[in-house]
């Protein structure tokens, strides 16, 4: 992962490109995360984003999901949430390089396969199809308090990754300047819904079946309690698995833990 102060020789002149109009003017209001995003998407390819709020003066504080923008669903919500909530926050060198940046503007660019942790790559990236990460950290004007923007690139891309890393890096202080007027307007809160259910989209069968594999019991256990036979409780594992993106078991443990996925919603 590289990280490092945008130089003032790279910014480019915003208003450039044709998604700026938008942004600009729902400053303030419910619909610029999704100009945001359609600035991301034309400036680097993105599909997803999400905003944290930071604060590098305590060491114990987790990031705060402020916002999060997706074209395919809620997968950027998701994402965010496992992000905090699995603590995959505690391995980003994103955030433990903030104080390096001495108060300036800063970009970074990762790529999944540079994760340090399979759990958060598999969690945050290969669960919802993306690929790489563009990142703008901005200063709050709070000494240690940060907002970082960061843009997913999905696996298929039309634009290259140097392309992408060069228009972020043009754009960046316009974007950073647009993205601290929302915040200072809209106020600074986390603003994104709770946790989504990660369940969504699973039959009732399959949320049982899977909530029963969680719970330690076996596929004779489950077929008894649920009164199916091994071959239907295989079925519906299969078929679970296939839609929450995992492989195997372990995996679906590394996912999900043995948190509120057991509980009714």
């Amino acid at each position: 992962m590289h990280l490092r102060p945008v130089e003032p020789t790279e910014a480019g002149r915003a208003g450039t490109n044709a998604g700026w109009p938008a942004l600009i003017e729902h400053i303030g209001d419910a619909h610029f995360l999704p100009a945001l995003l359609g600035l991301c998407a034309e400036v680097a390819g993105a599909s997803d984003l999400s905003l944290l709020g930071v604060d590098t003066g305590t060491d114990a504080s987790a990031p705060v999901l402020l916002a999060a923008a997706s074209r395919r669903g809620d997968a950027a919500q998701l994402a965010g949430h496992r992000y905090v909530g699995e603590q995959h926050y505690r391995l980003d060198h994103n955030l433990r390089g903030l104080p390096l940046l001495g108060g300036q503007l800063g970009v970074s660019h990762l790529h999944a396969a540079q994760l340090p942790s399979e759990a958060w790559r598999a969690a945050c990236y290969d669960a919802v199809g993306l690929d790489e990460r563009i990142s703008l950290l901005i200063p709050a004007g709070g000494g240690a308090s940060w907002i970082v923007l960061n843009a997913y690139r999905p696996r298929r891309c039309a634009i290259s990754p140097q392309s992408a890393q060069q228009g972020w890096r043009q754009q960046a202080p316009a974007l950073a300047a647009a993205v601290r007027r929302h915040l200072a307007l809209a106020g600074a809160a986390a603003v994104v819904d709770p946790a989504p259910d990660p369940l969504k989209g699973l039959s009732e069968r399959e949320r049982q079946v899977v909530r029963a594999i969680l719970a330690g019991h076996s596929a004779k256990q489950t077929g008894q309690q649920l009164g199916l036979s091994p071959t239907s409780v295989a079925t519906y594992r299969q078929r679970a698995f296939q839609k929450l993106g995992v492989r195997r078991q372990v995996e679906l443990f590394r996912r999900f833990g043995t948190g509120s996925v057991l509980s009714d919603r």
